[in-house]
């Protein structure tokens, strides 16, 4: 699913900004 996919990217990106803080 498009939405599946769509969340899994913001969760990566979320998660990698936390990283890089």
């Amino acid at each position: 699913m498009v939405i599946q996919t769509t969340c899994k990217y913001l969760y990566l990106t979320f998660t990698g900004k936390i990283v890089q803080n």
